[in-house]
């Protein structure tokens, strides 16, 4: 019909073979609203760091897309955290350290994380649909793709078919961030600042003995601090030096723990 083929820029050919293009999934609308719902207390904050690092508001809700903002997802490939991190991109920027700590599962700072590295990779890729993607796919497999193709139009990228490991995913990335972005427009959120106290521990001590120096409850400090993995909050591993604690508001202001 004339309106689909609007839809495709007046492409007769691309209109025809839409149906190449779209996959239909069932249930996904009781799994956003379950998102939406698990992010809006924390989207103020990590809109607020996306904007510190001149990164565009809305692509912090590419947590939605990446874990249905599930800070505790892990998958089958090793990426960790609302934003999804592998292990190797993660330790670029946070503390991963398997079975002690992971800064990944910290939906605060893996939110800092992500903008941090949207904004380098847009210096160099320039484009946000490509730094997007890029975010999706690893900026090194995305300029193959685009060094094969001799283009930098993410229109073709996408319809570049399955490129090594370029697939599905990869090509429909940006796509489903911007859909997500029209889906939760309505809801808008004043960035807010992350505020609190935390301290930097400077040697590797147990848990029970940093919730003593900060005279916190065991369980609080659990609850603020989830990047420590089970091992540590059970007294089996240390806290490993370098590691900044966020300290539960109650608490007295601490400088440092030695």
């Amino acid at each position: 019909t004339r309106e689909l083929i609007k839809r495709y820029d007046g492409d007769r050919r691309l209109a025809r073979k839409a149906w190449e293009h779209i996959i239909g999934l069932q249930g996904r609308k009781d799994a956003l609203t379950r998102a939406q719902t698990r992010a809006a207390p924390h989207l103020g904050h990590t809109e607020g760091l996306f904007e510190m690092q001149e990164v565009p508001r809305i692509y912090a809700r590419a947590a939605i897309v990446e874990s249905l903002w599930r800070p505790e997802a892990l998958s089958r490939s090793g990426a960790a955290g609302a934003y999804q991190f592998m292990p190797k991109t993660g330790a670029q920027f946070l503390l991963v350290d398997e079975g002690v700590v992971d800064e990944r599962l910290d939906p605060l700072r893996a939110a800092w994380a992500a903008a941090l590295y949207m904004s380098k990779m847009s210096k160099d890729l320039k484009e946000w649909p490509l730094v997007l993607t890029a975010y999706n796919t690893g900026p090194a497999r995305l300029k193959r793709v685009m060094k094969a193709r001799h283009t930098r139009d993410l229109g073709k990228i996408a319809d570049a078919g399955d490129f090594g490991e370029f697939g599905f995913d990869g090509q429909n990335y940006y796509a489903q961030i911007a859909a997500i972005g029209q889906l939760t427009a309505a809801a808008r959120f004043d960035p807010e600042p992350v505020v609190g106290r935390a301290l930097r521990v400077d040697e590797a001590l147990s848990f029970t003995d940093l919730a003593a120096c900060v005279e916190a409850e065991p369980a609080a400090l659990a609850r603020d601090n989830p990047a420590l993995a089970e091992a540590v909050i059970e007294g089996r591993e240390r806290i490993p030096a370098g590691y900044v604690a966020r300290v539960p508001p109650t608490v007295a202001p601490a400088l440092a723990v030695r």
